[in-house]
């Protein structure tokens, strides 16, 4: 999902991020679950990659836009510079994209025009994550420092909220690379199928790191994954 890298997606993209990071992928669907309902259609979808939570929005009028064309989003371009009318929108998703943006409060103000008044915004933002997509990965952010910038942007928060922990991080990251170690040991299958050799021997281990992430996280309040925003446009 992370919209700003202007390179072209690798065979199997979708397939092999889902599984290499599949527990921060299950943490970020599971917190959008439960604020789909707030979002009115028409939805803007900014940095959406390959957008995976078209599927839970109510009658699936979502337009994707991303910086990359090889992600085939229904607009090619960059978050800060939206090409869309003045209140064209009635919600807006932009999930771990601001991090990759070099003005992160310019793309902010972008999606506030673009919103009619009073329209949700649902936004996450990591504070722990490694470095990824470089050089196109610039910020991490407190949840004071997400506030700041929405009401600069012209948004009232109505609820920020953690996704994940310490224990999230270090799971995702190990998950992560036990994926790629036996997705190598795959050498004998073809590239473009040997995702299928690595999937059933590592998703038993990775529900079992789930589970344990999920009960260590609130032992560790402070180290937040990453944080869930709902921001309602001025």
């Amino acid at each position: 999902r992370h919209g700003h890298h202007p390179a072209a997606l690798p065979e199997s993209f979708v397939n092999l991020n889902f599984y290499k990071f599949y527990i921060g992928k299950r943490l970020f669907a599971r917190h959008f679950r439960r604020a789909a309902g707030l979002l009115q259609t028409p939805v803007l979808d900014i940095g959406a990659g390959a957008a995976p939570f078209r599927r839970w929005m109510p009658d699936g009028r979502v337009t994707t836009i991303d910086i990359n064309p090889a992600t085939l989003p229904d607009v090619a371009a960059s978050a800060l510079g939206l090409p869309f009318q003045n209140a064209s929108f009635s919600a807006a998703i932009c999930t771990e994209v601001i991090e990759h943006v070099p003005e992160p409060a310019k793309a902010l103000s972008e999606i506030r025009r673009v919103l009619k008044p009073g329209s949700v915004l649902y936004l996450t933002a990591p504070m722990l994550w490694s470095l990824h997509y470089e050089p196109h990965d610039y910020y991490r952010f407190t949840h004071h420092g997400l506030r700041y910038l929405l009401d600069k942007s012209g948004f009232d928060v109505s609820d920020i909220r953690p996704i994940g922990g310490l224990f999230s991080f270090i799971c995702m990251r190990a998950g992560e690379k036990l994926f790629n170690l036996i997705y190598k040991l795959g050498f004998f299958l073809p590239k473009r199928i040997r995702w299928i050799w690595a999937v059933p021997l590592t998703l038993p281990i990775f529900h079992a790191l789930y589970l344990l992430s999920f009960l260590l996280d609130p032992l560790m309040k402070k180290d937040v994954f990453s944080w869930g925003v709902l921001a309602r446009a001025r």
